[in-house]
């Protein structure tokens, strides 16, 4: 396997009480595999077995077709990038937001063979500390409710809202 990428981001303090981040990262891999293929020449899991070209493709082409598509996948997302902010202030709030950017790209991995689209979640986090011992927090992940999956064939992630307290006595 062959990876190489590229990371730059920044981070760094604006004005007295706000601290601000922001990655980007391009990478780019070839050869790459994983474990969880079907049988292939590790032999994995016997019951799949690996990739033929159909009997159509002509005998002195499949070899060529059939390393053409197992080179092609299974592939990862070239760009990816993030960014947040996060404010505290004197009276006990903290407020911060996220975002997080990953382009499209194709996946297989067993029998799952398919396009994961490009996505945008957006989480915020929100907290106030009512005394020295006592402090309320709201956190809010894919605010947007952006109805997107991260792997083919997993599931789909929705907004989830969690609220709480905390103690320190």
């Amino acid at each position: 396997m062959c990876a190489t990428g590229s990371p730059v981001g920044y981070k760094g303090q604006v004005g007295c009480r706000a601290f601000i981040t922001l990655d980007a990262y391009a990478a780019r891999m070839e050869n790459f595999t994983t474990g969880n293929l079907p049988a292939g020449p590790t032999r994995l899991n016997p019951k799949y077995q690996p990739w033929t070209a159909r009997s159509a493709v002509p005998a002195a082409s499949r070899a060529a077709v059939e390393a053409a598509v197992l080179s092609a996948s299974p592939k990862a997302a070239h760009n990816k990038g993030a960014i947040s902010l996060a404010y505290a202030g004197r009276q006990g709030i903290d407020v911060g937001v996220d975002a997080r950017i990953v382009s499209g790209c194709h996946w297989m991995t067993g029998v799952w063979d398919g396009d994961i689209p490009a996505s945008q979640i957006v989480n915020l986090n929100a907290g106030y500390r009512l005394n020295p011992h006592l402090r309320v927090y709201a956190n809010a992940t894919n605010l947007f409710d952006q109805q997107r999956f991260q792997v083919y064939g997993g599931s789909v992630i929705s907004r989830r809202v969690l609220a709480g307290m905390t103690s320190t006595f």
